[in-house]
């Protein structure tokens, strides 16, 4: 049997998320923790691609749980699972280097399909949660300072590309795709794909289209 190609991590403390992973052929759930410095510490021994984060833990919650999982293996892409969608809630999760964030009342398909697109360098975010973080957050304004290839990329992570879906679509390596990625984020003077997604939909740059059935 082929080895799976994503290595998960839940860090919450019931266990609702293992099962709604563990048929995926990709996904290999290697661990769970009850507490977030359970997490930090079982993360830095397995080295997961992906923590599936649930937003309030009995010892940290939110963005303070996001620094300390991130402080412990900076190279781990951060899924917060969250009963929440108002923004007031998720910005700082954002702002303090998760990747995306999915419901507790989530289907299977989404969640592997959330934790797959961050596994591999996208960011996942509903739409209507995205829309009330642009809401909420200054960002850029007036003229495009971003090339039309950068846009073009950053709109295709708006739509939950992977970046390899990415890629592939616009006949770029992957290589190249996270280098449009990297020059967005520093012309537009964030640090994380889901902040240069919030401050380019807030310029009107890109759309946040809402995919049919997406609430």
């Amino acid at each position: 049997m082929a080895e799976r190609r994503w290595k998960a991590l839940i860090v919450e403390d019931h266990s609702s998320l293992r099962a709604l992973l563990e048929d995926d052929p990709d996904i290999s759930v290697i661990g769970h923790a009850a507490t977030v410095a359970e997490g930090c510490s079982l993360a830095v021994r397995t080295r997961p691609h992906v923590v599936l984060l649930d937003f309030r833990m009995p010892d940290l919650s939110g963005a303070d749980a996001v620094r300390a999982v991130l402080g412990a293996v900076p190279d781990v892409a951060v899924l917060t699972v969250t009963a929440s969608t108002e923004a007031e809630a998720l910005e700082p999760v954002v702002r303090a280097g998760a990747m995306g964030f999915v419901r507790k009342d989530a289907e299977a398909d989404e969640l592997a399909l959330a934790v797959k697109t961050v596994a591999a360098g996208g960011a996942h975010f509903s739409r209507t949660a995205m829309n009330r973080l642009v809401q909420i957050r200054s960002g850029a304004e007036g003229k495009s300072v971003l090339s039309p290839r950068e846009i073009e990329v950053l709109q295709l992570v708006a739509d939950g590309w992977p970046i390899p879906k990415i890629a592939s679509e616009l006949h770029l390596s992957q290589h190249t795709v996270r280098n449009h990625l990297r020059a967005a984020m520093t012309k537009l003077g964030v640090h994380t794909t889901l902040d240069a997604v919030v401050h380019a939909a807030r310029a009107r740059l890109i759309d946040l289209r809402m995919p049919e059935g997406d609430t």
